[in-house]
């Protein structure tokens, strides 16, 4: 199992994510079924309910981030929307950078995205070395300082619940 999540509205209502897809109960874990609407058997890493707008997140290790309006405190829904896909995007400033690299994530084709999706962001040379290592928030911004880097390009890099980016870096001095 790689993520366990239970509605706030219902805690009977409880979802797995495993290698092979969603697992899913409604007796608070006494019995299991299998709930992949709209997911097929993806490798589902992340699930985050948006409590307000009722929506439940699902990301997964290769077919991005989805989600579903879930029915009231039921917990039920129609089924992942796909053509809904959303894709994390970077924005890093400034450009060059010379002593201070801030990063922001975020999320396009979704409308009203949960911001605290966790957001694993990493800054790699041409030749593929790891320079730096962070986690973040959706819209939240991260800050490194860069002046012990040598002036040149990089790879920064996010990843969030098998959603990826890329974006290049420019440290001049």
């Amino acid at each position: 199992m790689n993520e366990i999540i239970a509605d706030p509205e219902n805690p009977d209502v409880i979802w797995a994510g495993t290698p092979v897809g969603v697992y899913k109960t409604i007796t608070g874990g006494d019995i299991w079924f299998e709930d992949n609407r709209g997911l097929g058997n993806l490798d589902i890493r992340a699930f985050m309910i948006h409590n307000e707008s009722r929506r439940i997140f699902v990301g997964s290790h290769s077919g991005g981030v989805r989600y579903a309006f879930l029915d009231g405190a039921s917990g039920d829904y129609m089924g992942f929307e796909t053509e809904k896909t959303a894709i994390l995007r970077l924005a890093t400033g400034p450009v060059p950078c010379t002593d201070q690299l801030s990063v922001v994530t975020f999320l396009h084709g979704v409308a009203g995205a949960p911001t605290f999706i966790p957001v694993n962001i990493a800054l790699y040379s041409l030749d593929g070395n790891l320079l730096r290592r962070g986690k973040c928030a959706i819209q939240e911004t991260l800050v490194w300082n860069v002046a012990e880097i040598p002036a040149g390009a990089y790879v920064l890099r996010a990843s969030s619940a098998g959603a990826h980016t890329e974006a290049p870096v420019i440290v001049i001095r």
